[in-house]
């Protein structure tokens, strides 16, 4: 199998995490377990995940500030294999954080502050024309400036290269941009904010919403529906592919492992659904372990577990 060359446009973050028994509700205090200080932020792990997961070339183009948090992110991408030299070091702003916490079922809820993220601008994407048009892929997020998405786009188009978008945090988006996109992966959530109605209830409302991305992008839709898998869009119609049945102790880099996963294997000759099929159990792993990239599992890993859960 080939090693193709992904780079990866997006948000830089410490995670701090928090472990609870229940979520709060408003204007309620829940005693926390512990405090941990785990690299995150939406680009740095599908970037590990590309590189770890699938054994991809992985770049990343990104913003930090010039802190002790931006130093010790760029370390752990540095071990993780991950090229950080368009990385932007900048003084003017902190570096990205988000503050989550993790309950007993192992799901988050995540309050997000940009930091140097947000000084990443659509001069810094033009500066990197040709290391985009030397990519056999292009990741991106809404963890950045969407100014600087649609530059991305714009000029992932002008050298054809696919872009795959994560289309995270929920937004509408402009139909300009969304055609110019490869690959739109949402979850539920942001399916729904993309079309402008309520996150869906049941398996066919997903559907439904699915149904609706294919008529906004000339691209190739998959819609990660939590525990329920995934919802893929093939040339013979939408695909349900079930999620891989795993304890689940946090779910916070799931989504961002199943991207970078389904991006590296799939730039290295699988086909789309074999690399989902592959993405889908790299992120059932990741959902069994604490942390964002931590959890990330290698390639090894996965293949060991895809071995040890035939699906049909």
């Amino acid at each position: 199998m080939k090693r193709g060359k992904i780079t990866v446009i997006g948000s830089i973050n410490m995670d701090l995490v928090v472990k609870v028994d229940v979520h709060p509700k408003a204007g309620e205090l829940v005693t926390g377990k512990g405090l941990e200080y785990i690299p995150g932020g939406k680009g740095a792990n599908q970037s590990i995940a590309a590189a770890l997961s699938a054994d991809a070339e992985v770049a990343l183009i990104g913003c930090v500030g010039e802190d002790a948090h931006g130093t010790a992110l760029l370390e752990n991408l540095r071990a993780k294999h991950v090229n950080i030299d368009k990385v932007v070091v900048d003084a003017k702003a902190p570096t990205g954080l988000a503050q989550i916490s993790v309950d007993r079922h192992g799901q988050n809820m995540i309050i997000y502050n940009s930091g140097a993220n947000f000084r990443l601008l659509p001069e810094h994407i033009e500066m990197e024309e040709r290391k985009i048009a030397e990519s056999d892929m292009v990741i991106t997020q809404l963890e950045i400036p969407l100014a600087t998405v649609e530059r991305i786009a714009q000029i992932c188009n002008k050298h054809g290269v696919p872009l795959l978008l994560n289309p995270c945090p929920a937004m509408m988006l402009s139909d300009e941009l969304l055609r110019r996109v490869s690959f739109l992966v949402p979850n539920e959530f942001e399916g729904a904010a993309l079309c402008g109605i309520n996150p869906p209830e049941n398996i066919e409302d997903a559907i439904r919403i699915t149904e609706l991305l294919e008529t906004k992008t000339p691209g190739s839709v998959l819609m990660t529906i939590g525990a329920s898998g995934v919802l893929i869009v093939t040339e013979h119609g939408i695909k349900h592919m079930p999620a891989y049945k795993v304890d689940a102790v946090d779910a916070t880099a799931a989504g961002d492992t199943f991207i970078g996963a389904f991006a590296g294997r799939y730039v290295n000759g699988a086909s789309l659904e074999e690399a989902a099929q592959f993405a889908t159990a790299a992120a059932a792993i990741t959902v069994s372990r604490l942390g964002a990239q931590v959890s990330i599992p290698t390639r090894v890993e996965v293949e060991q577990f895809l071995r040890e859960h035939p699906q049909d």
